[in-house]
């Protein structure tokens, strides 16, 4: 019976040990669960303020009429300059209709004058 009881024995400590180790185990993963589900709340945490920060950054362009566009081209103009040339284009065009009006306006009193002669 004493080896039975030795043989009982060695088989309850085991037991034991197996159960202690497989608490130990189950302890160990709950808190590597914690663990990782507090960095990842931190990681989410720190996106969601890079994307506050990226998202709702103030862009505030002030438009200045007086600059060009800043592309490097040959034609490039502002807009106050661009404004200014078609005025000068719109009141040159204006004066060479009246300068056309006034030829033909004298050309058909030259030809009145010709036709009244014969």
């Amino acid at each position: 019976k004493a080896p039975r009881k030795a043989e009982a024995q060695v088989f309850r400590e085991r037991q034991q040990v197996r159960k202690e180790q497989k608490e130990q185990l189950q302890e160990a993963w709950e808190r590597k669960l914690k663990e990782d589900e507090v960095e990842q709340e931190m990681k989410m945490d720190k996106i969601r303020q890079l994307r506050t920060h990226i998202v709702h950054k103030p862009e505030v362009k002030v438009f200045d009429p007086t600059t060009s566009a800043g592309l490097g081209l040959l034609d490039e103009m502002s807009l106050v300059e661009m404004e200014e040339r078609l005025e000068i284009n719109k009141v040159r065009e204006k004066n060479e209709e009246i300068e056309k009006r006034r030829a033909i306006i004298a050309e058909r009193s030259i030809k009145q004058a010709q036709l009244a002669q014969r």
